[in-house]
């Protein structure tokens, strides 16, 4: 008796093609932009030294820490810009619409880009109320008080910073500049009121139990024994004398004017 001939299974009217969800145009770009996972352990190395060279402004500073941020977060916006695009095709996103997660590294660019860009913009109301709302003596005899006091002890021998001005051993004059460290030494102590953990427009206020330690440079002389510090001045884009005018113009209206 002959073998019955094999009957061929019948699909159900209700059964879809399943829909191919990497088609030549996604897959033509994750490659594209997969090269550059390929290139990343070495740009990555390399942006390292994009940091060797003199800043000359906060905006090149800023541009510096965009590009290098991007090289080093690459292989995860690559890998969001894959998976989104797998799911807009899964779901059912129609297939030219789903390239534009291929656009999502752009959008990284300009979101870090706008980040570091306004860390770079100058904050200058620590500047205002140092410069114009502060008496000068009473900071440097403060500040002259934790070079000696026994409270501070501790952090001038072991060459701790006070990260906290809300400490009670900190003077109130000092307390109401809100600096985000105080370095105290046995003959210096320093004031970092701005750019201290975020590395953009670091200034400060220095002061020391001599009074000619400093004489230009990033330091302007308020009184002797206390000096205003601003990073600003070390850029080769600055112009000293412009930018002291800049300092004077933050003057506000019920503030004597400066004698420096």
């Amino acid at each position: 008796m002959p073998d019955p001939l094999p009957i061929a299974p019948i699909s159900s009217p209700s059964e879809k093609p399943r829909k191919r969800i990497w088609r030549w145009e996604g897959v033509t770009l994750a490659v594209l932009f997969g090269v550059g996972l390929i290139l990343w352990p070495f740009m990555s190395f390399g942006a390292i030294f994009m940091f060797d060279s003199p800043t000359r402004s906060l905006h090149d500073l800023a541009g510096r820490y965009t590009v290098a941020y991007f090289i080093w977060l690459y292989p995860v916006t690559y890998g969001i810009t894959v998976l989104a695009y797998f799911i807009l095709r899964r779901i059912g996103v129609w297939r030219l619409l789903s390239l534009a997660a291929f656009g999502f590294p752009v959008l990284a660019w300009s979101l870090i880009a706008d980040d570091f860009a306004k860390k770079a913009e100058p904050s200058n109301a620590q500047r205002i109320q140092l410069l114009y709302r502060t008496d000068y003596a009473a900071l440097l005899a403060a500040c002259r008080d934790m070079m000696t006091n026994s409270n501070t002890s501790v952090e001038r021998r072991e060459n701790k910073s006070i990260d906290n001005f809300k400490d009670p051993r900190v003077p109130a004059i000092i307390a109401a500049l809100k600096p985000e460290y105080i370095a105290v030494g046995d003959d210096e102590v320093f004031l970092g009121l701005h750019g201290g953990s975020q590395g953009f427009d670091h200034y400060g206020v220095d002061s020391t139990t001599t009074n000619g330690m400093y004489n230009g440079g990033n330091y302007v002389l308020l009184k002797p024994g206390l000096w205003y510090y601003d990073e600003t001045f070390s850029y080769p884009d600055t112009n000293r004398a412009a930018y002291l005018g800049h300092l004077r113009s933050l003057k506000p209206a019920d503030a004597p004017p400066p004698n420096w």
